[in-house]
């Protein structure tokens, strides 16, 4: 088991599948910087633009989605890597939600 500061890695996975209502594993999938349908479902792309994002490559639809061009998210990606994707995604999706996290 991982300890992310107090929580553990397995009760982040739970409390983002809550939030996000989507199953622990999909919350799983994003966390480790895994592709997932249900999370491209959520972000309304296409499912090869969270692949694309997930290694390391910008795509269109989800520059705009973070309100940016494609080259500023194509230079951040190559800068700060995998980590800053999987936290855009994640920033993006709890800004959408209503639910707030326990």
């Amino acid at each position: 088991m991982y300890d992310i500061g107090d929580y553990s890695f397995d009760s982040l996975v739970e409390a983002l599948s809550d939030k996000l209502n989507i199953t622990p594993a999909s919350a799983f999938n994003l966390i480790s910087g895994e592709a997932d349908v249900k999370i491209s479902d959520l972000l309304d792309v296409v499912p090869a633009a969270v692949d694309c994002l997930m290694n390391g490559e910008a795509h269109i639809a989800l520059s705009d989605r973070f309100g940016m061009t494609n080259a500023d998210l194509d230079n951040l990606i190559k800068h700060y890597g995998q980590g800053l994707s999987v936290g855009l995604i994640i920033g993006y999706l709890i800004g959408k939600s209503d639910k707030k996290i326990k």
